[in-house]
């Protein structure tokens, strides 16, 4: 019953999350931990703006270029 719940309300497959997630692990941006990154994947935001949103609880601080590459890699890997 629990995995129907989830199911029914997830977004990303297992294998386009894990996907997901190690494309944004492999850019090796500093600072950004497994946390951040599961984060990012529950809200898979669209753009640099959306993601500016999710990560200001965390006192984390990003380049553009790296927030660009984020979004691009949820882009490849989320279609």
């Amino acid at each position: 019953k629990t995995e129907e719940y989830v199911n029914e309300f997830a977004e990303l497959t297992k294998d386009e999350f894990d996907e997901a997630f190690e494309a944004i692990q492999g850019l090796d941006v500093p600072r950004l931990k497994d946390k951040h990154i599961i984060k990012i994947l529950d809200f898979l935001p669209e753009s640099v703006d959306e993601l500016d949103v999710i990560l200001e609880g965390y006192p984390l601080t990003l380049n553009d270029d790296n927030k660009e590459a984020i979004v691009e890699a949820i882009d490849d890997h989320t279609a």
